[in-house]
């Protein structure tokens, strides 16, 4: 009967830690489909049709989550290495994302979200580190004032 709900995983002992991952996965489907939407208005604007995007936008996931495997050991071990571009570089990348999608008349909520992230991170001393330590300023709660 559990299966018919969806993926079953045991957690461990702690009921506790349930509810938590089913939140944070709720994050987490959100996060990739505020990208995706953002993606599909992009492209959209230049003609291309909703599920061709998606049919590529899907082939390209597996090199998404590789990411989340990797970034998980990076954050556990607290080093963060630039192997996929360092903070500034994403910003970087993210403030081209930025400009494209005005140049295209789209809204900028999701890449503005991003980048915000990312200048956060720079400014508390991860400019040069990679990406992952993103997480340092998450997890500290930091705000912009």
């Amino acid at each position: 009967m559990l299966a018919s709900l969806g993926n079953s995983v045991h957690l461990g002992d702690d009921p506790a830690l349930s509810p938590v991952y089913d939140t944070a996965l709720f994050g987490l489907a959100w996060g990739a489909l505020a990208g995706f939407y953002h993606a599909v208005a992009l492209v959209g604007a230049a003609g291309v049709d909703p599920a061709a995007f998606a049919a590529v936008a899907t082939g390209h996931m597996p090199f998404v989550t590789s990411l989340m495997a990797d970034h998980a050991r990076q954050i556990e071990d607290g080093r963060f290495p630039d192997d996929d571009g360092t903070v500034e570089v994403h910003a970087a990348a993210m403030e081209h994302l930025l400009h494209t999608s005005r140049a295209r008349g789209i809204g900028t909520d999701v890449p503005a979200l991003i980048g915000n992230l990312l200048d956060r991170a720079a400014a508390t001393g991860h400019g040069s580190s990679g990406i992952a330590s993103v997480i340092e300023t998450i997890t500290k709660g930091e705000r912009n004032a």
